[in-house]
């Protein structure tokens, strides 16, 4: 029995949201919400660590899979100073994520691993920027994430 309810926790965490899976231990263990979120490890958030390796400002911006909206979704500009780090907090994602930079008009980041749509002039966030019609379409890295803390650097 042990066995079979650790299977169905493994499943339920896969494939469903936190609060399905307090639901579904909810039910099997008879127990109130208050004890069942008391027995659960809380998820650390995703954080995005962008360290600045260059003597100049840097504008960085990512692409996310939204799963509420079932599309990519790009989100920018995020200032970092030179030698220093800027760290964003993404919420529970995992998974690919897709990173871009650009120092002036001269200098960029961005491998080609996806192309999504950013906005040039101000701060931005575009769903479908992968499929979207949009004046200024840019290369990104692809990048995996996990809860806890990621580190990006640009040199």
């Amino acid at each position: 029995m042990k066995k079979l309810f650790l299977l169905l926790i493994l499943f339920f965490s896969l494939n469903s949201n936190a609060q399905t899976v307090l639901e579904v231990l909810k039910a099997l263990s008879g127990k109130t919400d208050e004890q069942t979120s008391n027995n659960i490890v809380k998820q650390e958030p995703t954080l995005i660590e962008f360290y600045n390796n260059t003597g100049a400002e840097i504008s960085a911006c990512y692409a996310y899979y939204n799963n509420e909206d079932r599309c990519w979704t790009s989100v920018g500009w995020y200032t970092i100073p030179p030698y220093s780090p800027k760290t964003i907090n993404i919420g529970n994602y995992t998974g690919n994520i897709y990173i871009r930079g650009r120092q002036g008009l001269l200098t960029e980041w961005g491998s080609g691993d996806g192309q999504f749509c950013v906005d040039a002039t101000q701060a931005f966030t575009i769903k479908f920027a992968d499929t979207k019609d949009c004046w200024s379409k840019k290369k990104f890295s692809k990048y995996i994430v996990r809860s806890g803390v990621n580190k990006w650097t640009f040199n």
